[in-house]
């Protein structure tokens, strides 16, 4: 049974609207509309965020509540993370990660 026309118009439209939707997704950085005392947490390394979130842990950070909820909840699911991938394969883990 063949497509028809329409069919296959509303198909290739369809396809051209993925496409554009694809192409935004990849100029688009969620990070860039976070604030800039969140984005620089976001993006930390994992080695400054550990310093971080020791500091938080120790309850002698200097950064605001907010800051320290993201540091916390981003720590928390970068372990969960590192677990999973040493579930699945330990070969994966990033050198130098492990999972406490």
């Amino acid at each position: 049974m063949s497509k028809t026309n329409e069919e296959l118009l509303d198909t290739s439209k369809m396809d051209a609207y993925n496409e554009m939707i694809r192409k935004i997704e990849e100029q688009i950085d969620p990070l860039d509309y976070l604030p800039p005392s969140l984005r620089e947490i976001a993006k930390m390394s994992m080695t400054q965020l550990e310093e971080e979130f020791n500091l938080v842990a120790a309850m002698v950070s200097t950064r605001s509540s907010a800051q320290r909820k993201l540091i916390a909840s981003r720590w928390v699911y970068e372990q969960a993370i590192l677990h999973e991938l040493s579930l699945e394969d330990p070969q994966k883990l990033p050198e130098g990660d492990s999972v406490e």
